[in-house]
C-alpha cells in the first residue's frame, strides 16, 4: 500500500469517526433541519433539497424536502463526490458527466439532471452535504452557491448543537464546569422545590442586552414571549408528567432591555426508579443570529435589492392568494403591468447609476399612489407590476392607472439632470381576462405591449383582439425568419412606363416570398416583420443584394432596363451606413449609380434620425442615385421635405 493510500484511509477513518461521534445517524426527523432543506429548495427553486450524512457504506438523509427520507448505497450517491471535493460541487448537466451519466438515479427516478452540493465540515472532516437536485439541466449562479454555503453553515451549527445536546442527555451529573467553555446557559431544575440552579455565567449576553433566566420555573415562564408562553409551558409540563426522557423546544425569551432573543432549549428529565420526575438538566442556546440570518435570506429571496419592493416570486405568491380569495367571494382582482418608457436610452446615455435612480424613483411613485390593500413589485429590469385585490372593477383599475401615470409624470433629479420616469401600463382583470395567474400576467403584458405600440405614456386594457394581434405578429415574424432562412425572399419587377413615349423606362422591385406549400406570396403576410428592427434590416439587405445581382445579369446580357427602384426602411438609414453600402455594391457589380433609384416614405424623415437620413440621401444623390418620395401627400410636412431633401421623383398616393 502506498503512503498516499494509507493517508487516504486514515482520513476516511477520521471522517467516519467524527460522523459517528455526532450520534445523529438514524435519529428521528428534526424541525431545525427540515426548515433548512425547505428554505434551500425555495431559495434555489429546486424540486429536492437534502441534508445527507455518509458513513462507510451508505448515504443517510437526515432531512429531505421534495422526497421521502431514507438511505442509498454510498456508491451511487452524488454526495459521495461532494465530500471528496475541497468546496462546492456543481454539475449543471449530469448526463454529460461521465461520473454520473449511468447513475440509476439519472436513468431512473427521480431522473436527476442537475446537482449542487456543499460539504458539511465538522472538525475538519466532511461528514455529509447540503445539496439541491433538479430534474432538468440548469446552470447554477455564484449567488445561488453562496446561498447554499450560508445554509450549509447553519446546518453545521445545528450538528454542533446536536452533539452538545447528546452529551447533555448522556450526562447525569451537574455540568456547571462545561458552561465555562460554552456559550449555552446550562441549568438544573429541582422540580420538588421549583428551584433553578444555573451554571456560572448564566446571565447570558445577547444582542440587545442580557438574558436572565430566573431562579424558579415561574420566573422562567414569565419571561417567555406571551405568544409562545402557553405553548412552551404546556409542552414541557406535558413532558414532565408523561414518560418522556428528554425535551427540546424553541421560543422567544425577554432580554433585560425588553427585546426578545430567539432561543432553543434541550433538556433531560431525570426520574426516580419509580418514574417520578425529580429534576431537569438542560441548556439554553441563543439562536438569534441564526434566525436573523434566515430572516435576511428570506427577505433577499422575496424582495428586490435596489428598490426594496417585493420581487417576482413574492408577487406571484400574493397574486395566487388574491385570486383564490376572490374566487371564494365571487370577486375580481386587478393586475397592472408597467414598463418605463425610454429607460434604455437613459442607461445608454447617462449610465446605470442614472438608470438605478429612475428605478428607485419609479418604486417611490408606485408606493405613493397605491392604496393600502394593493401590492407593487419589481418584476425585473424596468418592469413593475401591481395587484389590486378585493372587488376590483374596470373603473377602479382605470382610476388607479391614471393616478400612477400622474405620479410617474414627475421627473427624477439626478446629477443636475431631470430624468423622465414616464411609463406604459397594461391592465387585466381576474376572472374576466383569465382565471390562471400566469395567463393573467401574460394578458396584462400583452396590453402593455399595445400601450407601447400606441406611442407609450398611456395605458391599455387587455382584450381578446390584442391577443389576436400579437399572435398575428408572432406568426408574421416566424414566417419572415423562415423565408430568410430558406432564401425564399425575392424581388418581382413592376415596369414603369413613360406616358410620353409609351415605352418601359425602368422597373420597381417589389418584395415577394415563397411559401413552401402555397407558392409565391405578397409581403402582406409578413408585414409585421418590417416593424422589427433586426428583420427589417435582413429583409432590406436581401432585397438590395438580389436587385443588384439581377441588374448585373441583365447588363451582362445586354438587356436595357433603365433604372430599378427599391424601397429602403428607416432602420436601414438609422442602423447602417446605407449610402456607402449601396455605392460599394453597385461598383463591385460594375453598375452605375444612375442604374438605381431609392424610394423612401415621409416616415423616414421624421424623428431624431432625420440628419442621418439627409446625409445618406445627399451622398447617394451626389453620386447619381435618384431619390423618389413615396406616398407623397399623405404626410403633414410634404412640402417642407421637398425643400430639405434631394428628391428627384414624387410618387403620388393613389388616394389623390
Amino acid at each position: 500500500m502506498t503512503a498516499e493510500a494509507k493517508f487516504s484511509n486514515l482520513e476516511e477513518s477520521r471522517r467516519v469517526a467524527t460522523l459517528k461521534a455526532l450520534e445523529i445517524l438514524d435519529t428521528p426527523p428534526a424541525l431545525e433541519f427540515d426548515r433548512i432543506t425547505e428554505l434551500a429548495a425555495k431559495l434555489l427553486i429546486a424540486p429536492i433539497a437534502q441534508i445527507s450524512l455518509i458513513d462507510e457504506h451508505r448515504q443517510w438523509l437526515k432531512s429531505c424536502a421534495g422526497a421521502p427520507r431514507g438511505e442509498v448505497p454510498r456508491g451511487v450517491a452524488f454526495c459521495n463526490e461532494t465530500i471528496r471535493s475541497s468546496g462546492p460541487l456543481v454539475v449543471p448537466n449530469v448526463t454529460e458527466d461521465e461520473r454520473f451519466a449511468d447513475n440509476p438515479f439519472v436513468v431512473g427516478a427521480p431522473h436527476v439532471c442537475a446537482y449542487a452540493g456543499v460539504p458539511l465540515v465538522i472538525d475538519e472532516s466532511a461528514v455529509g452535504t447540503l445539496c439541491v437536485i433538479y430534474n432538468k439541466a440548469r446552470s447554477i449562479s455564484e449567488n445561488e452557491i453562496a446561498l447554499l454555503e450560508t445554509l450549509a453553515a447553519i446546518v453545521v451549527d445545528q450538528l454542533y448543537a446536536h452533539r452538545k445536546s447528546v452529551a447533555l442527555v448522556k450526562s447525569e451529573e451537574r455540568f456547571r464546569l462545561a458552561a465555562v467553555a460554552s456559550s449555552d446557559a446550562m441549568y438544573e431544575w429541582d422540580l420538588g422545590t421549583d428551584t433553578l440552579m444555573w451554571a456560572a455565567g448564566h446571565e447570558h449576553q445577547s444582542a440587545g442586552g442580557y438574558i436572565q433566566f430566573g431562579r424558579s420555573g415561574a420566573e422562567w415562564t414569565s419571561s417567555i414571549h406571551p405568544d409562545d408562553r402557553n405553548r412552551i409551558a404546556l409542552d414541557i409540563y406535558g413532558a414532565i408528567n408523561g414518560a418522556r426522557e428528554y425535551w427540546h423546544g424553541e421560543y422567544r425569551f425577554r432580554r433585560t432591555d425588553g427585546s426578545y432573543a430567539d432561543v432553543i432549549e434541550r433538556c433531560v428529565i431525570v426520574r426516580s426508579s419509580a418514574g417520578t420526575p425529580l429534576r431537569i438538566v438542560g441548556a439554553v442556546h441563543d439562536i438569534s443570529t441564526q434566525r436573523a440570518a434566515e430572516a435576511r435570506l428570506q427577505r433577499e429571496a422575496h424582495h428586490d435589492a435596489l428598490t426594496g419592493l417585493p420581487n417576482r416570486a413574492m408577487f406571484l405568491e400574493h397574486l395566487e392568494k388574491a385570486m383564490a380569495q376572490a374566487a371564494e367571494h365571487s370577486a375580481s382582482v386587478g393586475v397592472i403591468y408597467l414598463d418605463l418608457d425610454a429607460f434604455k436610452d437613459i442607461n445608454d446615455t447617462l449610465g446605470h447609476d442614472a438608470g438605478d435612480a429612475v428605478l428607485i424613483g419609479a418604486a417611490k411613485a408606485l408606493q405613493a399612489s397605491l392604496p393600502v390593500n394593493a401590492l407593487a413589485a419589481r418584476i425585473g429590469g424596468d418592469e413593475f407590476a401591481v395587484i389590486y385585490p378585493e372587488q376590483c372593477t374596470p373603473a377602479i383599475l382605470e382610476a388607479l392607472a391614471r393616478s400612477l401615470m400622474k405620479e410617474f409624470g414627475a421627473p427624477v433629479p439626478f446629477n443636475g439632470h431631470e430624468l423622465s420616469c414616464k411609463a406604459s401600463l397594461g391592465l387585466a382583470l381576474y376572472p374576466q381576462s383569465d382565471e390562471r395567474p400566469g395567463e393573467l400576467m401574460k394578458n396584462a403584458d400583452l396590453a402593455l405591449c399595445e400601450a407601447k405600440r400606441a406611442g407609450g405614456n398611456q395605458y391599455a386594457f387587455f382584450t381578446p383582439k390584442i391577443r389576436q394581434v400579437v399572435q398575428n405578429r408572432i406568426s408574421a415574424l416566424a414566417c419572415a425568419k423562415d423565408a430568410l432562412a430558406r432564401d425564399a425572399v425575392m424581388p418581382f419587377y413592376q415596369p414603369k412606363v413613360s406616358l410620353e413615349t409609351g415605352k418601359i423606362c425602368g422597373f420597381e422591385a417589389l418584395l415577394r416570398w415563397e411559401h413552401p406549400r402555397e407558392g409565391i406570396q405578397p409581403p402582406g403576410l409578413i408585414k409585421e416583420a418590417f416593424d422589427d428592427p433586426v428583420l427589417s434590416l435582413e429583409l432590406g439587405k436581401r432585397m438590395l443584394d438580389r436587385v443588384i445581382e439581377d441588374m448585373h445579369a441583365w447588363r451582362s446580357t445586354g438587356v436595357q432596363f433603365g433604372s430599378v427602384a427599391i424601397n429602403l426602411s428607416a432602420d436601414q438609414f438609422f442602423r447602417t451606413d446605407i449610402a456607402t453600402t449601396i455605392l460599394t455594391s453597385l461598383a463591385h457589380a460594375g453598375l452605375q449609380p444612375r442604374d438605381l433609384e431609392v424610394e423612401v416614405t415621409e416616415s423616414v424623415f421624421l424623428g431624431d434620425g432625420s440628419e442621418a437620413v439627409a446625409h445618406a440621401l445627399d451622398k447617394l444623390h451626389d453620386a447619381g442615385v435618384q431619390i423618389a418620395l413615396d406616398d407623397f401627400g399623405t404626410g403633414f410636412a410634404s412640402l417642407t421635405h421637398l425643400n430639405k431633401f434631394p428628391v428627384s421623383w414624387l410618387k403620388i398616393d393613389r388616394s389623390f
